[in-house]
């Protein structure tokens, strides 16, 4: 990843993100540039996803992964809910990881999952906690899947390339360490900015001179490897759709960071690409704290 615009907001709003689109569209069009992206990748937040469908309407708009888990698992582990559970349950841990795996399910077989989940959902001996299960499954509906977000939104079975934007929360964390404090005066500011417009430059430069990029982990490229190739047994009918969900429950983990009690500790890779949904020991770099601005 290659930062090419920095944006300082006090503010998320549909109109604060259309001008903010404006203006780098205005810029690049005096550089001789015309933006025409084919694929945008966003939080679920609707005011960021109205303003890059309005912008850039041809473009394929997908939310990222790690946002995704994370809000589920925020709502699964709220005060009141299955925290507990999750953790000391196996067959509650196991249950919504495949309600998570809906996420790299074929459009046209999730409503079959769907089903599945819901006909095995758990039952409790407390009434209190039946009605708990049934208002987080209302929520997921009213929210991912007859709802707020389009399942086309959050599913990423046929995506090609990263299914999350980590590197860019790992990049702002960065700059959040470098940085040191909060509400800099204005001269600090444009320091930190020129530095890492310098950084930026000289990346960019390496991949035009065609020098490698840092390589990508093994253990993120196996596991990539193993999904692919658990698509592809799903498509050709070598198995079915129960197989295929069961094979991808090990990839995903679902915890507290251990270092920000804040951040799920739900990712995708630590590699730039982000290409690899997996259980992954959260790096200083990745500690994502929880976003307020979900749309939810």
């Amino acid at each position: 990843m290659i930062p090419c615009v920095f944006i300082l907001m006090n503010r998320r709003r549909t109109c604060d993100y259309n001008f903010i689109l404006e203006a780098i569209i205005k810029e690049a069009t005096k550089l001789g540039l015309v933006l025409d992206p084919k694929k945008i990748m966003t939080e679920l937040e609707f005011a960021a996803i109205n303003a890059f469908k309005a912008k850039f309407p041809h473009a394929q708009n997908k939310a990222c992964l790690f946002h995704f888990a994370q809000a589920l698992f925020k709502h699964f582990t709220a005060p009141g809910f299955f925290k507990t559970e999750y953790n000391n349950d196996p067959k509650i841990n196991s249950w919504f990881r495949r309600l998570f795996c809906l996420s790299l399910v074929p459009v046209d077989q999730i409503t079959e999952v769907w089903i599945k989940i819901l006909n095995d959902k758990p039952i409790f001996i407390e009434t209190n906690k039946n009605k708990k299960i049934d208002e987080f499954l209302e929520y997921f509906v009213d929210t991912y899947f007859e709802g707020k977000f389009d399942i086309n939104l959050w599913n990423h079975f046929d995506t090609e390339g990263p299914r999350t934007n980590n590197d860019i929360e790992g990049y702002n964390l960065k700059l959040k360490n470098h940085v040191s404090r909060a509400h800099l005066d204005i001269y600090k500011s444009f320091q930190v900015f020129q530095t890492q417009e310098h950084a930026a430059f000289v990346k960019y430069k390496h991949a035009l001179d065609g020098k490698p990029a840092q390589p990508r982990k093994k253990l993120n490229i196996g596991r990539d490897n193993e999904i692919k190739i658990y698509k592809k047994l799903l498509k050709e009918g070598n198995i079915n759709i129960d197989v295929y969900v069961n094979n991808l429950l090990p990839f995903f983990s679902f915890r507290k960071n251990k270092k920000k009690d804040k951040a799920a500790d739900i990712s995708d890779s630590s590699d730039e690409d982000g290409n690899v949904l997996s259980e992954v020991e959260s790096e200083s770099e990745n500690e994502v704290e929880e976003v307020d601005e979900m749309g939810l």
